[in-house]
C-alpha cells in the first residue's frame, strides 16, 4: 500500500510541473503592446502573453461561420447596424 501511495504522489507531483521562461531584452514597443492587451483582454500580462504562446503553438483552424456571428454579436453590443451594401461601398472606397 505504502509504495503504491508513493507511486500516486509522484504522478500528481510531475504532473503539476510546468517549465519557467525568462525572457530579456524584450523592445519597450512589444512590451507596451501585450500591456494594452493584457488590459483590453482583463488578463494579468502573465495571462496574456501565455495566451499569445498558446495561439502560436496551437493554432486553431478559421471558421467563418463562428467568425460572423462573433461580428454579428458585437456589432449588436455597440448598438449600430451597417448593412452589407455600405461595407462593400465603403472597401470600394478605400481602394
Amino acid at each position: 500500500e505504502l509504495v503504491a501511495l508513493q507511486n500516486l504522489l509522484n504522478d500528481v507531483i510531475t504532473k503539476d510541473i510546468v517549465a519557467t521562461l525568462t525572457l530579456k531584452d524584450i523592445p519597450d514597443d512589444l512590451y507596451a503592446a501585450f500591456r494594452s492587451r493584457a488590459k483590453v483582454h482583463g488578463r494579468s500580462l502573465h495571462q496574456e502573453i501565455i495566451e499569445a504562446l498558446k495561439g502560436l503553438a496551437f493554432p486553431q483552424s478559421f471558421n467563418a461561420e463562428s467568425f460572423l456571428d462573433g461580428a454579428r454579436k458585437l456589432r449588436a453590443r455597440q448598438g449600430f447596424e451597417t448593412s452589407l451594401d455600405e461595407v462593400l461601398a465603403a472597401v470600394e472606397e478605400s481602394r
